[in-house]
């Protein structure tokens, strides 16, 4: 999943700004012919990725990734152009966790730009983040669906996700997107391209974490 579906995922169900925009969440420009004299409904939030830094190691492609992403806040009046910059920054900066299928490390505001259109008579608020994720990658990374079953004190359950290029030996970091509430989630390589991960509840109590997803990254 790319970075940008993540972000949509994630704002499009957050309540302060679905408040104010609705579903409004575009990617790169405003849809032809939405101008104020249109009738358009605003206002809108415009996405568009800036740059992208790919982190190299000697062996091959980390999947670590540094992407500058810009949300412009487009409003009729500049009160509801800042109100929407301000529920964006409130959702997503300091951000740590999964947006959807993609895990983000960290969200940090580089930049913010105030400024009015006089062909589309709109003000805007230009939000520019250092959004730092992991992207997919045939050889190192991958994400998986899986939905733990309820487990009592001490027991384990396993599942296997299947991670191209993986062999006997290698280093695995495994992560779930949900709080595990002290269950631990571990990985090993168990043969050529499986991964199998274990959850072991080491509480004294009965956990059910819910479905949630997997992720698999090989240092």
């Amino acid at each position: 999943m790319q970075l940008e579906q993540g972000l949509y995922s994630y704002l499009s169900v957050y309540a302060g700004l679905v408040a104010l925009i609705s579903d409004r969440i575009y990617p790169q420009i405003i849809p032809q012919g939405t101008t104020r004299q249109s009738g358009t409904v605003y206002p809108v939030v415009v996405m568009s990725r800036i740059s992208t830094t790919r982190l190299h190691t000697m062996r091959l492609d980390s999947g670590y990734v540094t992407a500058t992403m810009q949300f412009a806040c487009y409003g009729q009046t500049y009160n509801s152009a800042i109100s929407v910059a301000n529920q964006v920054r409130l959702a997503i900066q300091n951000f740590n966790g999964f947006m959807d299928e993609v895990q983000v490390n960290a969200v940090l505001i580089e930049n913010e730009i105030s400024g009015y259109e006089n062909k589309s008579e709109l003000h805007y608020i230009l939000l520019d983040f250092f959004i730092t994720y992991y992207e997919d990658s045939i050889m190192n990374t991958t994400t998986q669906v899986y939905d733990p079953p309820e487990l009592m004190s001490g027991q384990q359950d396993e599942t296997t996700v299947t991670l191209t290029g993986a062999s006997l030996g290698d280093i695995i970091n495994v992560s779930f997107s949900l709080d595990t509430q002290g269950i631990q989630v571990d990985g090993r390589v168990t043969s050529t391209d499986t991964i199998t991960v274990t959850f072991w509840n080491t509480t004294d109590q009965t956990i059910d974490v819910g479905s949630g997803v997997i992720r698999v990254v090989r240092s």
